[in-house]
């Protein structure tokens, strides 16, 4: 009991001065990126590369550009009609396979590339299959393994070890010609504590939003006395900092014994969370802190233009189903899958997941459409 009380103590000052230290940079927020090479370049965020419910999946393979879905599937690149009338496979000669995460701007596609005896690459593909240019060879970028695509920035998340212990977290913003190479937001391990930033993270605004936590710094020694031993959480919760690397704050800090946010989704003034303490899906009001309840059964979820789309576990199925629902929880949800369903992603009226046996399925959001994509 002492240590849960020292724990909730540490976390509340740790909260106070968080917040107190985003007070502090709320009065040096300004529209631009930090100084690169003596300058200070004016930041504009561009067109969002996919949706944020698409990002808050460790998936990212579908994303809709004006009335076309392009879609990752077996490796392969295909377009479909938004009203799902028409799918064709883009040929391109310049790499073996396409891989995730997937990000559609303009014109331009972009996505991991793999072609043999090459390291994977980011490739920028013209809607129309044309163009195909191996944007990493290009303009000398390395390609980072967990990145969003917003307009022209990629952005990114680096961790370094030290053996198999994390030293630090850090989010990186860089524009895709290899300039700007900016680090928002980093996070040292000293004596006292560690820091941990989810490697699912996501864009929004003026925003970016990460899951962030607190411990104490392991102890070897205890470790080796106690099996059971593990560093205590001080600090558990969703953060965001501008774009331009200022205003960090918490926005839902974790509650004992009430809320462990884990997947998220950023919606206007409104977030999102699963919370792993219940399996309610809550959404908190970023501003007020006004904490509502919408589904009391969700393991993954997902936000389209009117519903919620989530799974939940069936007692009679003895699986996790897929269904969609209103945004505000209310009506009858109606079942879009017979079995387990996984890699859940949306674009326009269409859901995609793939089956049990890994087979990726389309479905309307309202349960019409079902087909297996081919």
């Amino acid at each position: 009991m002492e240590k849960r009380a020292a724990a909730l103590i540490l976390a509340t000052i740790f909260c106070a001065q968080l917040l107190a230290c985003g007070s502090l940079l709320e009065s040096a927020m300004s529209d631009t990126a930090p100084p690169t090479d003596g300058a200070s370049a004016p930041f504009v965020a561009g067109e969002p590369g996919n949706l944020a419910s698409n990002m808050s999946q460790s998936r990212i393979y579908a994303s809709i550009q004006g009335d076309w879905i392009y879609l990752v599937a077996n490796d392969e690149l295909l377009k479909m009609s938004a009203d799902g009338n028409q799918m064709t496979k883009m040929e391109y000669a310049e790499a073996d396979s396409l891989g995730i995460p997937l990000f559609v701007m303009g014109d331009y596609i972009y996505a991991r590339a793999y072609r043999s005896g090459v390291n994977a690459f980011l490739a920028r593909i013209k809607t129309d299959g044309t163009e195909f240019v191996n944007i990493t060879a290009e303009n000398g970028i390395t390609l980072p393994e967990y990145y969003r695509m917003e307009g022209d920035w990629i952005y990114y998340r680096t961790e370094e070890y030290d053996g198999d212990t994390s030293v630090w977290n850090s989010i990186w913003r860089k524009n895709v010609d290899g300039t700007q190479d900016v680090e928002l937001t980093r996070y040292d391990a000293d004596e006292k504590d560690r820091v941990s930033i989810s490697h699912i993270f996501l864009l929004d605004g003026d925003y970016v939003y990460y899951y962030k936590t607190l411990s104490e710094q392991y102890d070897p020694v205890r470790a080796a006395e106690d099996e059971w031993y593990w560093p205590a959480t001080l600090f558990s919760g969703i953060c965001r900092i501008r774009k331009d690397g200022t205003g960090e704050e918490a926005v839902v800090r974790e509650a004992l014994d009430q809320d462990r946010p884990t997947q998220f989704i950023v919606d206007g003034d409104w977030l999102y969370y699963q919370n792993n303490y219940d399996g309610n899906l809550v959404k908190v009001h970023i501003e007020s802190q006004e904490r509502v309840v919408l589904l009391d059964n969700c393991s993954v979820f997902l936000l389209s233009d009117d519903k919620i789309i989530y799974n939940a576990w069936d007692e009679d199925a003895e699986a996790t189903l897929l269904y969609a629902v209103n945004w505000d929880g209310s009506g009858n949800p109606v079942q879009l899958s017979d079995g387990r369903s996984a890699a859940i992603n949306i674009a326009g009226d269409w859901v995609f997941y793939r089956d049990d046996e890994d087979i990726l399925n389309r479905i309307r959001t309202d349960g019409s459409g079902r087909a297996v994509v081919e």
